[in-house]
C-alpha cells in the first residue's frame, strides 16, 4: 500500500495582490507561523480588511458597542455609534464605536475629517 505524503505544494500569483496572510503550522505543537505582506494598501486599510474576514469567519463583531443599543439615538454611546478618536503613532485615527473606520490624519489637522464620514454613517443607520 502506498502513502500520500502530507505535504503538497500551492502555486499562488499574487503579483496583483494588495495584501495576503499565510498561516502555517510551526514546528512546535499548537503553534502557527504567519507571514504576511502588503503592497500599496496601508496597515490601517489591511487591519480593517482583516477584522471584517475574522468577524465573516466567526459572527462576532469585533466592537459590537453596549448591549442596550439605543436604536432611537444611535449616535451616543448607548446607541453603540459613538465617534472615537484615537491617538497612536503621531497620527489620529478615527472609527465609530461599531468598528466602522474613518482613516487617519496628522494632529494639526481639524477633526472634520472624521465627523462627516462618521455623519453619513450613522444617517445611513437612521434610514436601514
Amino acid at each position: 500500500m502506498t502513502t500520500q505524503p502530507k505535504t503538497t505544494m500551492t502555486a499562488v500569483d499574487g503579483r496583483d495582490a494588495l495584501a495576503a496572510v499565510i498561516v502555517r503550522p510551526a514546528e512546535t505543537h499548537g503553534n502557527v507561523t504567519i507571514e504576511a505582506f502588503a503592497n500599496g494598501l496601508g496597515k490601517e486599510d489591511a487591519a480593517y480588511i482583516l477584522r471584517n474576514v475574522a468577524e465573516q469567519w466567526d459572527g462576532k463583531k469585533e466592537n459590537p458597542g453596549p448591549p442596550s443599543g439605543d436604536l432611537g439615538f444611535p449616535a451616543t454611546w448607548d446607541g453603540g455609534h459613538s465617534l472615537v478618536v484615537e491617538y497612536g503613532d503621531c497620527e489620529l485615527y478615527g472609527r465609530c464605536q461599531c468598528g466602522e473606520t474613518f482613516g487617519s490624519m496628522t494632529p494639526d489637522m481639524p477633526l472634520d475629517g472624521f465627523a462627516s464620514p462618521w455623519e453619513r454613517h450613522v444617517m445611513g443607520i437612521n434610514r436601514g
